[in-house]
């Protein structure tokens, strides 16, 4: 690496160009050297991200990224893996990230690193070490999405300032959690949200009705009339068990008089067992069919 690094800058610039972005990471991870050669000499590649996406589990941690120019034969490049070891059977190297150093070796069978360690404090920090070097490296101008699960009680909610899209798996949790998890983010772009065996209900002034798009799963109906409720974004999908047809009439009349949903562009609605007749809803909520010789309105979104 020493050897690399005191090649004149134009050589280090076409190395480095013939690196892949999982390569040109990992390099970044030798040395606080190597960290700000790579920052400066590819920070025109790096314009080129479209997004980084973290995925964060309780026993793996990657990082993925999608170019911008990518087509449609082009899928994520994950630039890291980690993966806890409970023991060092083999031999392992270190890697230093904010004052945490972290033991890992390759797996080559799953191009994966290889972490040791045995406890949560552990995992987090490691985690948080690698999102800020992430973010470090491929600075502000890059999109940054999270998929998350909070399937145990115990597994805390990582709480990061650039995440604008967030896919999150959530169970045996509270609905407050959900709340002060999307509390610490800026607004949310996309929100999609699993949920199951969840308690509670959401804020009045949630953060979740201020995202662009949510797409909430939520077949016993812990948030999803909250959602449906209070949501001032362009597009939701919502899918449970069931919608009342008051619950229905109530979201025609309040958006028919302008008291709210003055955002929305596009709802889906949909139910495990649909619990009323359409043609009652279409009668009690005044809905006519148009002239068919005028055009609809037309919206173009993305899914």
């Amino acid at each position: 690496i020493m050897k690399l690094l005191k090649l004149p800058l134009v050589v280090q610039r076409e190395i480095f160009s013939c690196m892949d972005y999982e390569e040109v990471f990992h390099f970044s991870l030798c040395s606080k050297q190597s960290f700000y050669r790579i920052k400066s000499l590819q920070s025109v590649r790096f314009s080129n991200i479209k997004f980084v996406e973290f995925m964060f589990s309780q026993k793996q941690i990657d990082v993925t990224i999608m170019p911008k120019n990518g087509d449609r034969h082009l899928h994520f490049e994950r630039i890291i893996s980690v993966i806890p070891e409970e023991s060092e059977r083999r031999k392992f190297g270190q890697i230093e990230m904010l004052g945490n150093v972290m033991k890992v070796r390759r797996q080559t069978a799953k191009d994966k690193l290889v972490a040791v360690y045995d406890c949560k404090s552990q995992m987090e920090s490691i985690r948080n070490a690698i999102y800020t070097h992430v973010c470090n490296l491929f600075g502000n101008d890059v999109e940054y999405r999270m998929l998350h699960d909070l399937i145990r009680e115990d597994q805390s909610k990582p709480m990061y300032q650039n995440i604008t899209i967030s896919r999150i798996w959530v169970q045996n949790r509270t609905v407050r959690e959900l709340d002060e998890h999307f509390s610490s983010l800026p607004k949310q772009k996309f929100i999609n949200i699993c949920m199951r065996n969840m308690k509670g209900r959401l804020k009045e002034d949630s953060k979740i009705y201020e995202s662009e798009v949510v797409d909430v799963q939520d077949t016993e109906r812990t948030i999803v009339i909250d959602v449906l409720c209070h949501f001032n974004g362009q597009q939701a999908t919502l899918f449970t068990e069931y919608f009342d047809l008051s619950e229905i009439l109530q979201l025609m009349n309040r958006w028919k008089s302008n008291q709210a949903y003055q955002n929305l562009m596009n709802l889906s609605l949909i139910c495990e067992k649909p619990s009323f007749d359409l043609n009652v809803l279409t009668e009690q909520a005044g809905i006519k069919h148009t002239n068919s010789q005028v055009d609809p309105p037309y919206y173009k979104y993305e899914k």
